[in-house]
């Protein structure tokens, strides 16, 4: 099973792996400046570039690491930017698709009330099924970045239910995580009586949302091996070079 402490050893492990978080720290933390300044326009604005560069350094991490390069984050911006173009291109029909039959279904569909709040449950468990499957979707796309996988059919329907109890045991380990990382530090502040929108803390802050980046994109490619299948040598090499190099070395089952 796809273990976060793995995943969090990976990317501490990465080479210039902090320099790399530096950088792509930037973008969140401007948004995050403005937010914490009351600018909620300009943290928008900015939010959204912020967003897609995560959004593509998650699809480039899953697949660095199937295809046996040895990093997480890019250092390629080229590879990025075709990465962020190819993601949205991939995903945004199924989103949109979806989204509709979601928004149907919540609005059409009334349960009765045996229970207090039976309707909203249904409602988060409508959502949850149908992003489990977006999820499911992506991970076959940022497995060789091919805008047709994100439409295979058979690994959604094999895979989306597996790939959801995945994400669930991924949330709370990642939250305890972050607690840990931020919480030390906060509590620093806060005993020096200085403010938690202090431009430091912010910044740390900023880090460690792109470390999660790198963390959950090995999470996600463990989870992406063990459940989406693929040819029986497809990943042959993949286990003679990362078994080397000690990067990532999913077992075989």
């Amino acid at each position: 099973m796809a273990s976060i402490i793995d995943a969090f050893n990976d990317a501490f492990s990465e080479e210039y792996s902090l320099v790399k978080i530096l950088v792509y720290s930037l973008p969140v933390f401007a948004s995050a400046y403005f937010y914490v300044n009351g600018n909620n326009s300009a943290a928008f604005i900015l939010g959204i570039p912020a967003l897609l560069i995560a959004f593509g350094l998650l699809a480039c991490g899953i697949n660095n690491i199937l295809s046996n390069k040895k990093e997480i984050l890019t250092a390629n911006p080229f590879f990025l930017i075709v990465t962020i173009i190819k993601s949205v291109i991939a995903l945004s029909p199924m989103v949109l698709i979806l989204g509709v039959i979601g928004y149907f279904i919540v609005t059409r569909v009334s349960i009765p009330p045996v229970y207090a709040h039976a309707q909203e449950i249904f409602q988060g468990c409508m959502w949850v099924l149908l992003g489990s499957i977006v999820f499911t979707s992506f991970l076959s796309f940022a497995r060789k970045l091919k805008i047709i996988d994100a439409y295979n059919l058979k690994i959604i329907s094999e895979s989306s239910i597996d790939i959801l109890v995945c994400l669930l045991f991924l949330i709370p380990q990642i939250s305890i995580a972050d607690t840990l990382l931020v919480g030390f530090v906060w509590y620093i502040f806060f005993f020096f009586k200085i403010p938690a929108t202090n431009l430091i803390f912010v910044f740390y802050c900023s880090m460690i949302a792109v470390l999660n980046i790198s963390v959950v994109a090995d999470y996600l490619a463990q989870v992406s091996y063990e459940y989406i299948k693929g040819k029986d040598d497809e990943y042959d090499e993949f286990y003679k070079i990362k078994g080397a190099n000690n990067l990532f070395n999913p077992k075989k089952k």
